[in-house]
């Protein structure tokens, strides 16, 4: 399996792809650059926002595209990470900068962030996967080439042809995480601002043992 990161859709997740990008560094100027002046004043992204997910439970894609390009950004952040942190989410890749505003929820009467429930958090990302084609199989991932595969360890490993990565299809997040915004935040956004040689970028999402699980890029 062969994955070029700057390739969007399954049938490029499925298929023989190109060599994957360097991956960009972690550690960003954006704080020292804004103590400068010569960055907008640090936001949370509910400061800018407009509702996500409509009444009828439909994405908005529109305005999901422009949160997604003002967190990338720099000068605005998801309000569980410092800004600092907040780089880590980006080197996560778009889809785990997008995946992350579409789950943090609606905004409850007293004006905080009320977050879905689990299984809501789940089917926002089956829509969203399906939508974005990004959602692989079990059948097509059973195709790949496995290199490790041990039900102690929270991943299935598999070869990706280009060679300057392995592609992590999570078992069961449940393990380890109480929700799937718990796993970005805290496996993949956090994970990356910490150990940046060991980052994980979020390309697709299949399910295993009942629950919607995460493939990544190590």
């Amino acid at each position: 399996m062969n994955y070029d990161r700057k390739t969007e859709t399954s049938n490029s997740l499925q298929g023989t792809l190109g060599s994957a990008e360097t991956r960009i560094g972690i550690y960003s100027t954006v704080e020292a650059a804004n103590s400068a002046g010569t960055v907008s004043p640090i936001l949370d992204a509910n400061e800018l926002e407009e509702p996500l997910i409509n009444e009828k439970g439909e994405i908005n894609y529109d305005e999901l595209n422009r949160q997604r390009d003002t967190i990338e950004g720099g000068a605005v952040r998801i309000n569980a990470l410092s800004l600092g942190e907040e780089q880590g989410r980006i080197t996560g890749g778009r889809r785990n900068v997008e995946a992350s505003l579409l789950l943090r929820g609606d905004v409850g009467a007293d004006g905080s962030k009320q977050s879905y429930s689990r299984e809501r958090q789940e089917e926002i990302l089956r829509e969203y996967a399906k939508k974005e084609e990004i959602w692989i199989s079990p059948e097509t991932i059973n195709e790949w080439n496995l290199i490790a595969d041990d039900v102690t360890m929270e991943s299935r490993v598999y070869r990706n042809e280009s060679g300057d990565s392995v592609i992590k299809v999570g078992y069961n997040y449940l393990n380890f995480y109480d929700t799937p915004l718990d796993f970005l935040t805290n496996k993949i956004s956090l994970n990356n601002y910490l150990f940046p040689d060991t980052g994980l970028e979020l390309i697709g999402f299949t399910e295993t043992y009942g629950a919607t699980n995460f493939i990544c890029l190590s």
